[in-house]
């Protein structure tokens, strides 16, 4: 609470007072994630060529490289 004359020279010291709000909106969707209501989704690219790879890699077997071992 803030004390002080609003109008200069009335004689009269009125009260302020100040307060902050805060993000509302913010504040419910940190807490729904905190509890599990919201999940985040991530997409990710690539992964068929990836899979492609692994199995070419599958069906031609051992290189010729890991047999000298």
């Amino acid at each position: 609470m803030i004390i002080k004359n609003a109008k200069a020279g009335d004689g009269q010291i009125d009260e302020i007072y100040k307060f902050k709000l805060w993000d509302k909106t913010r504040a419910l969707e940190a807490l729904a994630k905190h509890f599990g209501l919201l999940t985040q989704r991530l997409e990710m690219s690539g992964w068929d060529k990836l899979a492609a790879q692994l199995n070419h890699a599958r069906t031609v077997g051992p290189t010729a490289s890991s047999q000298r071992q």
